[in-house]
């Protein structure tokens, strides 16, 4: 019974059970932790336990989103600590580049968890981990130019912890229609 959409239990707070888990984990017997790059629509919020959605994802290494010409596009990842705990995880970011070789530069994104302005107007950078068996949440910026032609944009992140390979993922941007005027801000 919520009263938005937004306001919805499912699919996001559906717990996984054991399992399932088991299943998910029998298929990346070698990661450490695994990523499920979401949709903003989807907000990761339950930090104990997986969502029943990720089951079927099997952790994907791509995330594919949608946004306009000089949209502050927002996604997150949620990063699951399955076999140990994830220390000191940092993300480092690749230029976007199109087929028609226009470029989304990689410092027109972030990681609000990770750098920022905080609301003193002071820059910050916070070191994360994530305990074993547990959900972090990571939120992401891509500031799209209002000049980006559309076309698909493709490029990689690199998550990075301590005494771990780095994992990568895959983002792909479909920029498509007329720029917006606030940059997103009026879509709650």
């Amino acid at each position: 019974q919520a009263r938005t959409e937004f306001d919805r239990v499912d699919p996001m707070e559906v717990i996984a059970t054991a399992d399932e888990i088991e299943a998910l984990l029998g298929q990346k017997p070698e990661a450490v932790y695994l990523l499920f790059p979401e949709d903003r629509r989807f907000p990761v919020r339950m930090t104990d336990d997986l969502p029943l959605r990720w089951m079927n994802s099997a952790a994907t290494p791509s995330f594919q989103g949608s946004a306009r010409p000089a949209e502050f596009y927002t996604f997150q990842v949620g990063v699951y600590a399955a076999r140990q705990k994830v220390e000191h995880l940092t993300v480092t970011f690749a230029d976007l580049k199109s087929r028609s070789g226009q470029i989304i530069p990689a410092s027109a994104m972030r990681c609000f968890n990770l750098t920022g302005t905080n609301w003193l107007g002071q820059e910050f950078a916070r070191s994360v981990s994530v305990p074993q068996s547990k959900v972090q949440a990571l939120w992401f910026g891509v500031h799209v130019p209002e000049q980006a032609t559309p076309d698909e944009y493709i490029g990689r992140l690199r998550f990075l912890a301590e005494g771990l390979p780095h994992t990568p993922l895959e983002l792909r941007l479909d920029i498509t229609g007329e720029p917006l005027a606030d940059g997103g801000d009026g879509d709650l």
